[in-house]
C-alpha cells in the first residue's frame, strides 16, 4: 500500500537492481516505471517494454509528463486517488485503468505501484501489464456467451442442462414447457419433481448411465412430463453429456409431442378401422356362413317343434339342431368380439401379451383374404409374453399378413404362400415373422417403405400408413421392425420385441378372484332393464326357474319400479335412449349407494370414450352381448355378495 513505510536502498545498489527489473521485465513485456512522489510525479526510470507499450520510443517517452499518458476516461479515476492519497488514506497498491497510447487508443493496464526510497529521495516503483489480450478474451467470451444465448433460446426445443438429475440451466421455451414463465424458477427443481412417477426412475436412470459412460444414446426418449398447471404432457428428449462450468453434466433436448402423439393416436384408430373396412367382404363372409344354418336350424325347428308330440322319438334329434343353431350363434359371438377387440380404442393399457394368440387373432380377420390366395404355413416355438397391447400388437400383424397377400400373385396357385414363424432369438426377444414368396420389393423401394404416405399401390387401395404406423407401435413397446426383401425373392417382416419383465407378478394381480359355481339355492327379486324388449323378455325367462324378475325397458320405467318394490340386484344395459344405465348408475348413487354396487352392465361394446371411461371406473360386472346364462348367474352372486340382497346367495368364501 502506498501508506507503508518505503524501503532505502543504497545508491550504489539502486541501479543494479533497476537494470536487473528492467531487462527482466523487457523480455517479458512487462513495464518498469519510476516516479518521483512529488506532485505531479517525475520520471526517474522507465524501461523499453513500458515505452513500446505506450508506442513510443524510450527517448520520446522520457520527454512526455507521465500523466500526459492517462486516457480521459481515467482522468476522473486518476483525481480521486489524488485526493484520497492527500487524506492520508490508503490506496490499493493494484488496480485497472485505462491508459492512452500514442495513436490515442485506448490500453487496459494493470497497476502495481510500491513506494521505495531512492538515494533518499521518496519515489514510487510501479510495473504496468498490458491487459488488452485478456480483453480480447473476455469480449470474446462474452460475445461467444450472447451467441450461445441466443442460439439457445431461439431453438425450436426445450433445452435444458442437468448436473446430476437437477437443472442448472434451461432456456425459455423449456421453461415455459414446463409452465414456467421465469426460467428462473425451473433452476434447482430435480427430473423427479418435473415428471410423472412412472417415468421419473427411467429417466433417472438414463441420466445415471449418461453421467457413468458417457456414451451417447443415438434414439430420443419419451416420457411423461408434469407441466405446473398439474397437465400430463409427452415429452421426447435427446441428451448427450458435456462439461459445464468445468464440471461433468448432461445436455438436454426436449420437444413437446404431445399434439403429434394425439395425431398418431388418430392415425392409428383410422388405419385400423380402414383395415377392418378393408376386409369386410371377408367378415361378412365368415359370419353368413354360420348365420345361415342358425336360420336354417331355426326354419326347422319352427316346423319340427309341434311334430314332437305325435313323435316323442324325434327329441334327440332335435337337441342335436339346437346344438348347432347355439354353436353358429357363439361362433358369430366369437367373430364379432375378435372385431371388437381389434377396433377398441382404449388400448394405452400395457402389460404381458401372449404373442401366439395376438397373431392368431390377426389371422381370423385375415383368413378371408390368405386362403383363397395362399397355403397358410405356422411354424411356432413356444415363447414367453411380450411387452405391449394386444389389440395393438394385432393390428401389426394384420398389416403385415394383408400386405403379404397383395404381394402375392393373383393367380391362385399351389405355390403361393405365407409363412408365420415365432421364435425367442439369442439376446432374449421374441421374434416373429410373416414371409411372403411373391414379388420382392426393389432396392430403390425398400428403403422408403416405412415413409409416411409412401405407397406403391392404386390411388384408393394404400394410404402409405399402414407400415409407419406398425413402427411406431412395435417401438413404443421397446421392439423393432425390420423389412427383408430382394426383388423376385418374396419378403420377410420381422417384429423383435422384449419379453414382458414381471410376467409372475402381473398374471398374480391380474388373476381374476374366483366365483362360485354352485346353483342357488333361494329366490332373489331382480331387475332387468333393457330397451329391446326381445333381449328383455328372454332374459326373464332365463332366469324366471330361480328369481322373481321384473323388466323395464327404459331407466324411467326402472326408477318407477324401485320406487315400488325392492330388489337384490340390477341386470341393466348400458346404452339406452333417455335415461342410460349410467345416469340410472349415478341416480342410484344418490339415492341408495348399496343398491348401485348391486348392477350388473351389459354391453354390446364400449366405442364411445365416455362409456368406455364409465365401465373402466366402476367395479360392477361387466357382461358383453352375447352371454351366456351361467356367466350371468354368476355375476349375479358376484354382485350380492357385496351386500344387501336377501333372496340371492352369496359367493362361497
Amino acid at each position: 500500500m502506498s501508506g507503508s513505510s518505503p524501503k532505502s536502498l543504497p545508491p550504489e545498489l539502486a541501479r543494479e537492481v533497476l537494470d536487473a527489473i528492467a531487462n527482466t521485465a523487457d523480455g517479458g513485456s512487462l513495464g518498469v516505471l519510476v516516479t518521483t512522489s512529488v506532485d505531479p510525479p517525475e520520471i526517474v526510470f522507465a524501461n523499453a517494454a513500458l515505452a513500446a507499450l505506450f508506442g513510443y520510443g524510450l527517448d520520446e517517452f522520457l520527454t512526455l509528463p507521465i500523466l500526459s499518458h492517462a486516457h480521459p476516461e481515467a482522468a476522473h479515476d486518476v483525481e480521486e486517488r489524488k485526493q484520497r492519497k492527500r487524506r492520508g488514506e490508503q490506496l490499493e497498491s493494484r488496480f485497472t485503468t485505462w491508459a492512452r497510447r500514442k495513436d490515442g487508443t485506448r490500453l487496459p493496464i494493470e497497476v502495481t505501484t510500491n513506494p521505495v526510497d531512492i538515494g533518499g529521495k521518496p519515489s514510487n516503483v510501479t510495473f504496468l501489464y498490458d491487459l488488452s489480450e485478456r480483453y480480447r478474451t473476455e469480449e470474446a467470451l462474452a460475445a461467444s456467451e450472447t451467441r450461445f444465448r441466443t442460439v439457445v433460446e431461439s431453438a425450436p426445443d426445450g433445452v435444458t442442462i442437468l448436473r446430476g438429475a437437477t437443472i442448472v440451466y434451461v432456456n425459455r421455451l423449456g421453461a415455459r414447457m414446463l409452465g414456467y414463465a421465469d426460467p428462473r424458477h425451473a433452476i434447482g427443481r430435480g427430473v423427479a419433481d418435473l415428471m410423472s412417477p412412472s417415468d421419473a426412475q427411467k429417466a433417472a436412470q438414463r441420466i445415471g448411465e449418461l453421467f457413468r459412460t458417457g456414451a451417447r444414446y443415438s434414439e430420443p426418449a419419451e416420457y411423461k412430463s408434469r407441466h405446473v398447471d398439474g397437465r400430463e404432457i409427452t415429452v421426447e428428449i435427446s441428451s448427450i453429456p458435456i462439461e459445464y462450468d468445468g464440471l461433468p453434466a448432461v445436455l438436454a433436448f426436449a420437444r413437446d409431442i404431445t399434439e403429434r402423439k394425439a395425431i398418431q393416436e388418430k392415425l392409428v384408430q383410422a388405419d385400423r378401422l380402414a383395415a377392418v373396412g378393408t376386409l369386410a367382404a371377408g367378415i361378412a363372409h365368415e359370419i353368413n356362413n354360420p348365420l345361415a344354418y342358425v336360420q336354417l336350424g331355426l326354419q326347422y325347428l319352427e316346423r319340427e317343434l309341434p311334430k314332437l308330440a305325435q313323435d316323442p322319438g324325434r327329441l334327440d334329434d332335435i337337441v342335436a339342431r339346437l346344438r348347432e343353431v347355439r354353436s353358429g350363434a357363439e361362433r358369430v359371438g366369437t367373430i364379432v368380439r375378435d372385431l371388437k377387440t381389434f377396433a377398441r380404442a382404449d388400448e394405452v393399457a400395457r402389460g404381458p401379451v401372449d404373442l401366439r394368440a395376438a397373431i392368431e387373432a390377426a389371422l381370423k380377420i385375415a383368413d378371408n383374404e390368405i386362403r383363397h390366395r395362399a397355403r397358410l404355413v405356422r411354424d411356432y416355438e413356444d415363447v414367453p409374453p411380450v411387452d405391449g397391447n394386444a389389440a395393438r400388437i394385432e393390428q401389426v400383424f394384420l398389416n403385415l399378413l394383408v400386405n403379404a397377400t397383395h404381394a402375392l400373385s393373383d393367380v391362385v396357385s399351389d405355390t403361393n404362400e405365407i409363412r408365420v414363424s415365432l421364435r425367442t432369438d439369442a439376446g432374449g426377444f421374441v421374434v416373429a415373422e410373416v414371409i411372403d414368396n411373391g414379388s420382392g420389393i426393389p432396392t430403390d423401394v425398400l428403403g422408403r417403405v416405412f415413409d409416411p404416405f409412401f405407397t406403391t399401390k392404386p390411388v384408393g387401395v394404400g394410404t402409405g400408413l399402414g407400415l409407419p404406423i406398425c413402427r411406431s407401435i412395435v417401438q413404443a413397446f421397446g421392439g423393432q421392425i425390420d423389412l427383408l426383401s430382394a426383388f423376385g425373392d418374396g419378403t420377410t417382416a420381422r417384429v423383435t420385441l422384449p419379453v414382458y419383465a414381471r410376467v409372475g407378478d402381473r398374471a398374480q394381480e391380474e388373476r381374476p378372484r374366483p366365483l362360485s359355481s354352485r346353483p342357488p339355492d333361494n329366490r332373489g327379486r331382480v331387475l332387468v332393464v333393457d330397451d329391446e324388449p326381445l333381449v328383455a323378455s328372454l332374459l326373464r325367462r332365463m332366469l324366471a326357474p330361480q328369481h322373481d324378475v321384473l323388466v323395464a325397458t327404459s331407466g324411467q320405467e326402472a326408477l318407477r319400479a324401485l320406487d315400488e318394490g325392492t330388489f337384490d340386484a340390477i341386470v341393466c344395459d348400458v346404452m339406452m335412449p333417455g335415461m342410460t344405465g349410467m345416469d340410472l348408475y349415478s341416480t342410484l348413487r344418490q339415492r341408495d349407494p348399496a343398491l348401485s354396487e348391486r348392477i350388473v352392465f351389459m354391453t354390446g361394446g364400449a366405442f364411445m370414450p365416455r362409456v368406455a371411461e364409465f365401465l373402466s371406473r366402476v367395479d360392477n360386472p361387466k357382461l358383453e352381448k352375447p352371454f351366456d346364462l351361467d356367466t350371468l348367474r354368476l355375476a349375479l352372486r358376484q354382485v350380492t355378495g357385496r351386500g344387501g340382497g336377501n333372496g340371492l346367495p352369496r359367493p362361497v368364501t
